[in-house]
């Protein structure tokens, strides 16, 4: 268990899933309980290296792209636990 009865987080990353620089996208998370039921939760999304993705909206998952055509590695985060996309 993740949190307040949370057993996983589902990650839907924007298609494409390369970002051009200065492009925006949204990442999305649905927290899931046992039953699989969509639940709400403070998710955090932040990224291991900015040079590539920089969040702008850490709460609504909103990144813009650095570089040209590349792919970033992001992360949702809920308490101390973490799924990377």
């Amino acid at each position: 268990e993740l949190a307040d009865g949370i057993i996983s987080l589902e990650v839907r990353p924007p298609q494409p899933n390369l970002l051009d620089f200065g492009d925006t996208a949204r990442f999305l998370v649905i927290p899931r309980d046992r039953d699989g039921d969509s639940v709400p939760a403070a998710v955090v999304w932040r990224t291991p290296d900015d040079s590539v993705i920089t969040i702008i909206d850490s709460a609504a998952g909103l990144v813009v792209g650095n570089r040209p055509a590349v792919g970033g590695r992001v992360q949702a985060a809920l308490g101390d636990w973490h799924h990377e996309t």
